[in-house]
């Protein structure tokens, strides 16, 4: 018997906090489950962790010192999707 695929869409933010809120409602009224979206957050400065991690529905990991850009970020979150599809 084959398992149903488990879905993560990684969300690298860095000082996104205007549009970090949208980009989590646009995904979760797509159709996504809750805790299926992984927001990773590069260190951001302008208030993108605090609107970040008041979203609900969604998983939430900021990585300091940096930032160390996009790639680390969608790496960070691969490696916290526990065996999902990512």
């Amino acid at each position: 018997m084959s398992r149903s695929p488990r879905l993560v869409t990684i969300v690298p933010v860095h000082d996104g906090g205007e549009d970090i809120g949208r980009a989590v409602d646009a995904l979760l009224a797509a159709g996504l489950p809750p805790g299926c979206v992984l927001i990773v957050d590069d260190a951001s400065t302008d208030g993108a962790a605090a609107a970040a991690a008041s979203v609900s529905g969604v998983r939430y990991e900021r990585l300091d010192g940096g930032p160390n850009g996009p790639a680390r970020a969608r790496n960070r979150g691969a490696a916290l999707a526990d065996e999902a599809d990512v």
